[in-house]
This record gives C-alpha cells, structure tokens and sequence, in this order.
C-alpha cells in the first residue's frame, strides 16, 4: 500500500528556506545606549569651532545635551540642547539606525567681531558682548552604528537674545553702534560613541 507524501513538508522546507520576518532582529533604538559623548567642530555652532557634547536619550526621538566649547572670541561656550528627531529609519542591511534632526538650544559665549575676513566692518566698528546668550536651531541628519559610533551634521541660525546689552568700538574708544546684530549661520559635524 502506497502512502501519499504530506502536504506539510514541502511547506515546511520552504520556510526552513526563507528567513521568517519574526526571527528578523528588531530595529535598534536609539535610547538602547542612552549616553552619548560626542566631539563636535563647526561655525557658530552651539559650542563655538569646537568643543564636546554629553547627551542623554530619554526617547527614542528625544536626546538632552549639555557641552563645553572655544568660542571665535578665544573664551569658552556652553551650551545645553534638546535634540529632536522627527523623522527616523533603520537599515537592516547595514545595521545603522539614521534620523532627520531637528535642534533648539541655548548657548552663552563672550562675542566680539573683528575687521578682518568675511564680517569685516568698514568703518572699522567691532561689536562686544561680555556674555552673549544665543538661542539657536539647527536641522541635521544623524547615524548611529551598531557598534555604538555616532555621526552628526547640522546648520542651522544662532540669534542673539540680549542684543541691549551690545556695544560698539572704534579705534577713538566706545561709539554707538551703526546697525544690529544679525543672526550668524550656524553650521556642525560632530562624532561620538553611544553607551
């Protein structure tokens, strides 16, 4: 007597075959590693050419920061940030977890101008703050690696907030200020490590 092969093994050889979408590992999170330290260059960034960010993710979309930093003037910057991210994706293929970023911070730095380069004054006026607070936003792409290597770029606006408390010099001493203070670009690479 003859005795028809079950249905069940052919089906079950295909799905040996097929990797299911259940045993597919799940998306990293960002907040897996939630420290984040990260070393940070740029142009009116929130800690000035360069300095270093510590953050911590409270969510997957939402990072605190807080850094330290040389602003143009020579003296130091600091910051704090909240650092959103509205738009996220993971790549299963390459193991990297990327966002669409958005930030909003505050950071306070002494500012003066000088009369060389790109902002020079032809009235040879320069602009002093003895401690300028900046509100600053910024919109940027990030990356972070499965092994935990973090990688950001950003630009964005810094705005000065306390402008009332800006004076002027010449090369005779103090002088009114011919103009305000306009909003710089702002503009960052940072990398880091996630632990």
């Amino acid at each position: 007597m003859v005795v028809p092969a079950p249905v069940v093994a052919e089906s079950s050889e295909r799905e040996a075959s097929e990797p299911s979408a259940s045993l597919r590992p799940a998306r990293r999170r960002f907040d897996e590693a939630p420290w984040v330290l990260s070393a940070e260059l740029g142009l009116g960034s929130l800690v000035g050419y360069g300095g270093v960010l510590a953050g911590y993710n409270v969510h997957d979309r939402f990072e605190l920061d807080a850094g330290l930093g040389i602003a143009a003037s020579g003296g130091p910057a600091a910051a704090i940030n909240a650092h959103a991210r509205p738009f996220l994706w993971y790549s299963h293929r390459r193991h990297e977890l990327q966002a669409i970023t958005v930030d909003v911070g505050f950071s306070f730095s002494r500012y003066e101008t000088s009369n060389t380069g790109i902002r020079a004054n032809p009235e040879g006026i320069q602009y002093h703050l003895d401690l300028a607070h900046w509100f600053q936003y910024a919109f940027g792409w990030e990356m972070l690696t499965e092994s935990g290597y973090s990688l950001r770029g950003a630009f964005g606006v810094a705005l000065v907030t306390n402008e009332s408390q800006v004076y002027c010099t010449n090369a005779l001493g103090k002088t009114p200020c011919t103009q305000k203070l306009n909003g710089l670009p702002s503009l960052s690479l940072s990398v880091g490590h996630a632990f």
